[in-house]
């Protein structure tokens, strides 16, 4: 007989953590080659490929509008989440178009990784093919966007992304000694 359940969970009375999203880093499904997991299961390396540009890009969305939920349902004995990042930008502008239209033409997917405000990182839109103990996953997609000009002069004017990834397996967290390729 095999037990599955070897450790707990205990909320401490310190325990606080304020919410949203700091900042989040985007690359291209094919840029990131491999993730290692280490013996707790957080992500201690990322190895990016060479070319064409092997990088993460930093998106800075506008303070308290960038959130993360991963949902996680259990059918015919197999769990599945999606992950999904909510993020606006104010003052919608060519340069912002431009780049949503970038994240569009990531028919591959993309990989993300964001921080939260208690300021653990997580990645996620990973795939087995980047680490086989991870399960099975898509990348990332811009499954919606949104730009509104509001009708007052107080209204927001911003452009809203959803990133949206469907997988076996919750977001890794990122070691604190992971340096984001950038």
């Amino acid at each position: 007989m095999s037990f599955c359940l070897t450790d707990a969970l205990v909320q401490l009375c310190t325990d606080a953590c304020a919410g949203g999203i700091e900042r989040f880093w985007v690359a291209p499904f094919d840029a990131v080659d491999a993730v290692t997991l280490d013996t707790d299961g957080k992500v201690d390396s990322i190895t990016m490929s060479a070319a064409p540009v092997g990088v993460f890009f930093e998106f800075e969305a506008y303070q308290e509008t960038t959130g993360f939920t991963e949902t996680g349902t259990r059918e015919n004995a197999n769990t599945s989440y999606e992950q999904v990042l909510v993020a606006s930008f104010i003052c919608r502008s060519q340069e912002k178009r431009n780049v949503i239209e970038e994240l569009q033409a990531c028919a591959c997917g993309l990989v993300v990784i964001h921080v939260e405000a208690s300021g653990k990182r997580f990645i996620w839109g990973l795939r087995s093919s980047q680490n086989s103990d991870l399960g099975v996953g898509y990348a990332a997609q811009l499954t919606g966007n949104e730009g509104v000009t509001g009708q007052a002069i107080t209204d927001t004017n911003q452009e809203t992304i959803t990133i949206t990834a469907k997988t076996t397996f919750k977001s890794r967290e990122l070691d604190s000694a992971v340096v984001i390729p950038v």
